[in-house]
């Protein structure tokens, strides 16, 4: 089949999203399929910006590209199913998040005025509609399929990411606690960085991954005195 793997991306910024992409469309390419990836920036601020990212994702017609068909597409992120398409698929990584159970926080875009309120409201609604219309409907993981069901009212089913297996081999035990995320607010590594302050015995904490917050948390694990404890590795190779 042609498939189209639908993807929104923060500019500058790459994660576990664009690595489950990247391994979904060598998959398909593996087992014969001519794949490809259509992509979008998504930005949120203001919050308005996730409104016409949605209208150019509507806009987009992908049923045929250059005389060729387009079997299916496949939608994993926000706003990537309101594009309008007759075999529309859905493995969700997240929805935006913002808008749903983190609402109310310090980590959403959004507040109680109206004109925030109405927006919101809009980006439940794209998600509702758009992904009603897909089937199948997978999401990564149980939280992410709960979260589809309590706010949206729609059904998936979990379907877990492939771990890459090669070259992974057990070692051996050594006393460390190891975080793998990005370094911002929502990855929340603040806590475990302040819990070293009440750990004994010559634990220590590895911390692979860069981002926006790692300044901050390298100043943070110096001022409560645990930075020899606290490693900070910024991103390392698969090897690693």
């Amino acid at each position: 089949m042609n498939v189209l793997v639908l993807h929104t991306q923060v500019p500058f910024v790459r994660g576990g999203a664009e690595v489950l992409v990247d391994g979904l469309i060598g998959a398909l390419r593996e087992r014969g399929h001519t794949t490809d990836i259509v992509s979008m920036p998504l930005a949120w601020n203001p919050p308005e910006g996730l409104l016409t990212t949605a209208l150019a994702w509507r806009l987009l017609d992908l049923r045929r590209i250059n005389d060729r068909n387009v079997d299916r597409v496949i939608c994993t992120k926000y706003p990537t199913w309101a594009v309008e398409h007759e075999r529309k698929s859905l493995w969700l990584i997240h929805q935006h998040r913002q808008a749903y159970d983190l609402y109310g926080s310090s980590l959403s875009e959004f507040t109680p005025e109206a004109p925030s309120r109405e927006t919101r409201e809009r980006v439940i609604e794209i998600d509702s509609l758009g992904i009603a219309d897909c089937s199948p409907r997978f999401g990564i993981s149980r939280n992410v399929c709960d979260r589809l069901r309590r706010f949206n009212g729609i059904d998936a089913e979990r379907l877990y990411p492939p771990v890459p297996r090669s070259g992974l081999r057990p070692e051996s035990y050594e006393p460390f606690l190891l975080s793998v995320a990005r370094l911002d607010d929502a990855k929340r590594v603040e806590p475990a960085v302040r819990a070293m302050t009440q750990v004994r015995g010559g634990l220590r904490l590895e911390v692979v991954g860069d981002g926006p917050n790692r300044r901050e948390l390298e100043r943070l694990a110096h001022a409560l005195g645990v930075s020899d404890r606290v490693t900070f590795r910024g991103r390392v190779s698969d090897c690693e």
